[in-house]
């Protein structure tokens, strides 16, 4: 069974060629130094050229220090021709990157016979590049007590990188990678990586559900046996407008285990959501969420319900 280091390794080595196949309208730079890189030229300017690379982001080069493009002695625009360009506004461009980030905070406790305390924080960022590319990354922590001790005290990341196909843009592509901990789970932590492809089962003015589904593994510290297990991976992300300030949504992945037949992990959860201002960017959420591990020798699963205000930003 390979090593984690051995996978990490195999999965950098071929990361850039694999991101540079995915970049739509991608052209060859050189620059006078002579370094060659492969990009998306987003605008030429007199004094400079905006690109968009692959793994270095958006760039911007001064016009001086490009040699070639496609091959071909590099020279600006002439001054009247961007001068004629209309102005536009960025969110208006199609494929332009919009940011979206939000901070979610909730606490609920009672207090008689017994005392419980439970807290929940989370932060999601979104950058999306319609029909391009989209980047979702998620942090959360919840902690519950009872009578001064813990009974839940978990942490988890996810990062999620999604391609959309040019000619295809209900089909996409995708790296996911997770790391979790759980302190009443015979693990420490948990880290696993997939790859896979998605698609937009339903995509209405109110209603949006995407479907994935990949491969990849996991791997377990702190056990005895540390091994990566291979996994398959299938999820969903739905969401749909009620009105014009309140929504329903829901998010589940499945994990079969490709080594130990009918073991599996999953995780779901599905809140109600209301705008609590006209801009929307104070939001009441309440949901529940349930997690299952067929393989725990604690209680394989786990179910809460939770009330929280979302700031969005």
């Amino acid at each position: 069974m390979p090593r984690l280091s051995t996978l990490v390794a195999v999965t950098l080595a071929t990361l850039p060629a694999a991101l540079a196949s995915a970049q739509g309208g991608a052209e060859n730079l050189t620059l006078t130094s002579g370094e060659e890189m492969t990009v998306t030229v987003l605008e030429r300017g007199a004094d400079s050229i905006r690109v968009e690379h692959a793994l270095l982001g958006e760039l911007t080069i001064p016009a001086g220090a490009v040699n070639t493009l496609n091959g071909a002695p590099y020279s600006p625009p002439p001054v009247e021709q961007i001068a004629a360009q209309p102005e536009e506004d960025a969110d208006s461009v199609s494929g332009a990157a919009v940011w979206t980030s939000s901070l979610e905070l909730g606490l609920n406790g009672s207090e008689g016979n017994t005392e419980n305390l439970s807290g929940r924080v989370a932060f999601r960022a979104e950058r999306l590049e319609e029909d391009v590319k989209r980047f979702d990354f998620l942090t959360r922590y919840k902690i519950d007590t009872r009578d001064g001790d813990r009974t839940t005290n978990e942490w988890y990341t996810r990062a999620l990188h999604e391609w959309f196909l040019p000619d295809h843009p209900r089909w996409s592509w995708f790296l996911q990678g997770d790391v979790e901990y759980n302190e009443f789970r015979d693990w420490d932590v948990r880290v696993s990586a997939f790859a896979g492809v998605g698609y937009i089962l339903i995509e209405e003015e109110d209603t949006t559900l995407r479907g994935r589904a990949g491969i990849g593994g996991a791997y377990e510290f702190g056990v005895a046996d540390e091994e990566i297990d291979p996994e398959a991976l299938i999820g969903y992300d739905f969401e749909h407008q009620l009105n014009e300030r309140s929504r329903i949504t829901s998010t589940g992945d499945l994990y079969p285990s490709l080594s130990n037949g009918g073991e599996f992990r999953s995780y779901w959860d599905a809140a109600y959501e209301l705008d609590m201002t006209d801009e929307g960017d104070w939001v009441l959420r309440l949901g529940v969420d349930h997690q299952y591990d067929s393989d725990s020798d604690a209680r394989p699963w786990d179910f809460s319900y939770f009330a929280s205000v979302v700031m969005s930003f």
